[in-house]
């Protein structure tokens, strides 16, 4: 294997320990949010119309688990720089014939592979919940490839540009509670922003995760927009955007810190 494939494997390794209970532990909790919730708002809430189809509560929600998910696991494996960059083993693979570059990019491959398999796995242990909705067509892999990499790479690298100033493992936990947990709900994961408050409405609006979660569910359920093509730009766009700074940030990053 050449150095770079032993980085992506090194950091998946480090990030997420490849153990089944870990791996559970991170799985399991939003499948509860699935079945549990699912339903047992089923039962309160009728269906409603998304974009011209009418959607039971359970498939609305399937997408949005799925994003949410990917946002707490990019968060986690962006967070595993800060802990590399503090434990002095960021140093220490640099003192190695081993580029930033490499670092860099072997993060970001870890992180995308880790959020689309383990995404894919949430899916297909919901489709028994959602057979009934599902409407792919033939762009569908292109759509759900867009939301999840551009959710993956916006939140991943956007906690590695936050981690490159924090200090203290304090505030490590006060980014991923304070504001990933607004992020997930001021969007369209749990409900339609459409019938949120008019202030929910304006945030959730200006919310990327909002239109990753809009595109998850037009691949698998229908609910295309008109300008869902423009969308995607938009978000590809972002999410290089946010890996470009992050990249820029963490060139500078001072390594005896």
């Amino acid at each position: 294997m050449n150095l770079f494939g032993r980085l992506v494997v090194r950091n998946l390794l480090t990030t997420y320990d490849l153990k089944p209970a870990l791996f559970a532990s991170l799985l399991i909790p939003n499948l509860m949010y699935v079945f549990f919730a699912a339903f047992a708002y089923e039962k309160i809430i009728p269906p409603f119309n998304v974009n011209g189809v009418e959607l039971a509560y359970s498939s609305f929600l399937v997408p949005g688990v799925v994003l949410m998910h990917v946002v707490s696991l990019s968060s986690l494996g962006g967070a595993m720089f800060w802990t590399d960059k503090h434990n002095g083993m960021l140093e220490q693979l640099l003192t190695l014939p081993i580029p930033r570059s490499y670092y860099f990019l072997s993060r970001m491959a870890a992180i995308l592979v880790s959020s689309i398999v383990s995404g894919l796995a949430i899916l297909l242990l919901s489709v028994p919940l959602i057979s009934g909705s599902l409407r792919i067509e033939y762009y569908s892999v292109g759509l759900f490839l867009v939301s999840i990499t551009a959710c993956c790479l916006t939140f991943a690298f956007l906690s590695i540009i936050i981690f490159s100033f924090v200090t203290t493992p304090d505030h490590v936990t006060v980014f991923s509670r304070l504001i990933t947990t607004p992020l997930i709900v001021m969007s369209s994961v749990f409900y339609p922003l459409e019938s949120a408050p008019s202030i929910i409405r304006d945030v959730g609006y200006l919310n990327p995760l909002t239109y990753c979660s809009d595109l998850l569910r037009a691949s698998l359920l229908g609910t295309y927009r008109d300008g869902d093509a423009l969308i995607c730009l938009v978000l590809v766009l972002l999410s290089l955007a946010i890996v470009i700074l992050a990249r820029v940030i963490f060139d500078r990053t001072q390594l005896d810190s």
